[in-house]
């Protein structure tokens, strides 16, 4: 039951996980919903953010990584594969990235 349901709605799993990785890292500001995660992956085409591979599970990337103090908010967080996520770990962006600024 949990599983089909899990599988169903990855997004407001994902987006659960990632405030719950966010509340235990200390950040100050953890608000980003799933509808605002749906909503970058929309203004960046579903592609990843640094290398700008098209893909259907992109990972939720913080510019400021929330090991040094990053927010789980909107204007912290950019769309990236697998790949570029694990390369930039903890570490600065890989490129210089334009987050989403504003949702109208």
């Amino acid at each position: 039951h949990n599983y089909a349901w899990n599988k169903n709605n990855r997004d407001k799993v994902n987006t659960y996980q990632e405030k719950r990785r966010a509340r235990i890292a200390g950040a100050t500001v953890n608000d980003l919903t799933a509808a605002q995660w749906a909503f970058i992956k929309d203004i960046f085409n579903h592609r990843c953010a640094y290398c700008g591979k098209k893909s259907k599970r992109l990972h939720q990337d913080h510019i400021t990584p929330l090991a040094r103090g990053g927010w789980h908010t909107v204007s912290n967080i950019v769309p990236a594969c697998r790949s570029c996520n694990s390369k930039k770990h903890t570490g600065p962006p890989l490129k210089p990235v334009q987050p989403v600024l504003a949702l109208i």
